[in-house]
């Protein structure tokens, strides 16, 4: 499943893997360019997900369709994705004989909560030379 970058806090992870070239699952190799990261969560989790094909289903896609994630193909429409995680869609509809394709992108994290600190508070960064 992909989420968002901020789907899962350190402290919810009980294992992670991460794959490159053929030790990846043979599922997950035409995702494997870059790399994959599988995260095993301490406990379950619960996602709101849909699989690419269902979310082509919702957008009124029909025919061949061909998934992209950010900007990487994806040969398996069955891969899901957390919801919350999907950031833009954009569809370029098919011409006769064609296939459509429907690039997600995921969003970026989401901005932290601003610090409640008192009025005045001054931080500095780096070191402070003599």
């Amino acid at each position: 499943m992909i989420i968002a970058p901020d789907g899962i806090q350190p402290a919810e992870i009980e294992r992670l893997m991460v794959y490159k070239g053929q030790d990846a699952p043979a599922q997950w190799r035409e995702l494997v360019t870059y790399g994959i990261i599988d995260i095993t969560p301490k406990q379950k989790i619960k996602v709101r997900s849909s699989s690419l094909a269902t979310v082509g289903k919702k957008l009124g896609v029909l025919g061949l369709v061909r998934y992209t994630i950010n900007a990487m193909p994806v040969a398996d429409a069955n891969l899901r994705i957390a919801l919350d995680a999907i950031g833009e869609i954009k569809i370029t509809r098919a011409m006769e004989s064609t296939v459509t394709t429907v690039a997600i992108s995921v969003r970026p994290p989401k901005p932290s909560a601003p610090r409640q600190e008192p009025p005045g508070t001054i931080y500095i960064r780096g070191l402070a030379a003599y």
